[in-house]
């Protein structure tokens, strides 16, 4: 048994849970519109042969159900919102007061709506600045997110993720953008999406008791870190930010590379 989160007093009891995958989005089943070759078919595999796959993204500018229409739409993949587990989500998960100051895109704020917590645009009455990629972000929204962060505001980052993976190649990620706003305030974001607590968490109470766990993405200080500090197998695929093994940090070694998600269900034994 590898990384399973059992609490059983048989073999025979293992032998009857499921295996998980959690399986990283961007850079492994698709990059932006286009599908990764042959993800969709893995992933049916995968299923296919009694695994639970959970999709786990550090992406914050999408809902739950905005995340199941990307899949289907981008990669021909079913999934329902209990298969989804985004770094908004975990964001939310950490949130302990409001109003809201949100530096982010529609998805973090419908997340955090949804989620009951006040948002506001007014950074001296904000309790807590959530932050995500932002690809409208302006000096003056940073300012204010900066002003309401002095002015005593919990800052919550949803990734430390400086960079995502696009067909034309690495573009800024929210980390970035969560970066630039610690600089500028002084104060350290608490981050929320892999390899965090607060997203390992949110996996293991939509997955319950599973045998196998296994981490397939494509960034090894994400994904291999988030399967390395859960006691998960991992596998990393060069299909979005990492392009060669020889770019892989020595402190985070997958215990595959793979070309892509494809080649996953025989690594699974399927």
């Amino acid at each position: 048994m590898a990384g399973g989160n059992v609490n059983v007093e048989s073999r025979d009891e293992i032998e009857g849970l499921p295996n998980l995958l959690v399986c990283d989005l961007d850079g492994v089943v698709y990059l932006e519109d286009e599908p990764i070759p042959g993800a969709a078919d893995a992933i049916e595999a995968i299923r296919d042969g009694g695994w639970r796959v959970i999709f786990a993204t550090n992406n914050a500018t999408r809902t739950g159900a905005d995340l199941v229409r990307a899949l289907a739409d981008r990669a021909g993949v079913v999934a329902e919102e209990h298969d989804i587990v985004s770094a908004a989500m975990a964001v939310v998960s950490l949130i302990e007061r409001g109003p809201v100051f949100i530096v982010g895109e529609s998805g973090l704020v419908d997340t955090v709506h949804q989620a009951g917590f006040e948002i506001t645009t007014n950074p001296e009455s904000a309790a807590t600045v959530a932050l995500g990629l932002d690809r409208a972000l302006s000096y003056e929204k940073l300012a204010s997110a900066t002003k309401a962060i002095l002015g005593g505001a919990s800052f919550i980052a949803a990734n430390h993720d400086p960079s995502f993976p696009t067909p034309s190649g690495l573009v800024p990620g929210g980390g970035a953008i969560a970066a630039a706003l610690a600089t500028a305030s002084g104060i350290q974001p608490i981050y929320a999406g892999k390899p965090e607590v607060a997203m390992r968490d949110l996996i293991i109470d939509r997955a319950g008791v599973v045998d196998q766990v296994w981490v397939v993405g494509d960034r090894p200080d994400a994904d291999v870190a988030l399967a390395q500090e859960a006691g998960w197998s991992s596998a990393l695929v060069l299909s979005g930010v990492i392009a060669s093994p020889d770019a892989i940090p020595p402190q985070h070694r997958p215990d595959v590379v793979l070309g892509s998600i494809a080649e996953l269900p025989t690594v699974l034994g399927l």
